[in-house]
This record gives structure tokens, sequence and C-alpha cells, in this order.
């Protein structure tokens, strides 16, 4: 199993729309919309495209050749920016976001970033030792903090200096 990250292409419309319909998005914002559609992951790609080193850092997650999910991170200071990502359910459990996030941090690193820091529900265990296992650290917690219309929780701050 081979794990890449690669630009966004405007051949991943129907595998970015797939995967947004079917990721799990308990600890999601509600950013993303659902029903996701294939005009709203069109727009997106495209917004990724441009903005691509210019705001942020943006690649789709591949498996053995195929859209497996989304990794991204936001520009929030000249040097430093926010990551996060997601999964298709089918890619889960089998260390693909620990090993796309492990080479995230190298490309962010390659632009010029020299803080990356990420958000996190306390009751997303995985995605906490997602982060762990990358080198990151716990720096603070937002109690009781609204993470959607319907979820309130803790939420962990990590960062990583690069």
């Amino acid at each position: 199993m081979t794990t890449e990250l690669r630009y966004w292409r405007d051949s991943d419309v129907e595998s970015l729309t797939k995967i947004c319909n079917e990721t799990d998005r308990t600890f999601l914002t509600d950013a993303l919309p659902f029903p996701y559609t294939a005009e709203y992951a069109a727009k997106r790609i495209e917004y990724c495209k441009q903005e691509e080193g210019k705001g942020g850092i943006y690649r789709a997650i591949t498996v053995d050749g195929k859209v497996a999910g989304n990794i991204d991170s936001v520009k929030d200071g000249r040097r430093k920016a926010i990551v996060g990502y997601y999964l298709s359910p089918d890619f889960c459990g089998r260390g693909v976001a620990t090993s796309a996030l492990k080479e995230f941090c190298r490309i962010a690193a390659e632009n010029g970033i020299k803080l990356l820091k990420a958000r996190v529900c306390a009751m997303n265990v995985a995605s906490v030792r997602v982060l762990e296992k990358n080198g990151f650290s716990q720096t603070g917690i937002l109690k009781d903090y609204p993470v959607k219309k319907t979820l309130r929780c803790d939420v962990l701050i990590f960062k990583k200096k690069l």
C-alpha cells in the first residue's frame, strides 16, 4: 500500500464528492456542506489550484493511485499554518492519515512553513493519535468549545515546529 500526496485535478471531482459524502462527519466542521455536490467539489478543486502556495497548501491523499482523502493547511501568519485532513472510511485505521501527515509536514517545510498547528476534538482519539505519531505536541485546550451546531467538546490544540 503506497500513500502519496498530489495536487488536486479537475478529474478528481467524482472522487472528492464521494469522499465528502461518505466521510465520518462527527468531528468535522459544518463548513463542509452536506450533501456535497459535484458542483461544490469542482469549485473546491479550482480554489485549491488558485490558492496553492498563496493562502495554503492543498493536496489529495492517494493510496495506490486512488484518491482516499484530503489534507491541507491555511496560513496563520507568515510562517505558520493550520493543518486539517479527512479520509474516506475505506482507508481509515490503516495508517494512511499518519503517512499523509508525515509527508505533508515535509511539503510544508519546503514551502517555508516553520510551525504547523492543528485543532482536534478530544473525543477524536484516532486523529489525536495521528498527530502524536507525527511529533505534534499538545499545547492547549479550548474547554466545551462549539465545534458545530450540534457538538461542543474540548478542543485540543497541537503544534509542531518544522
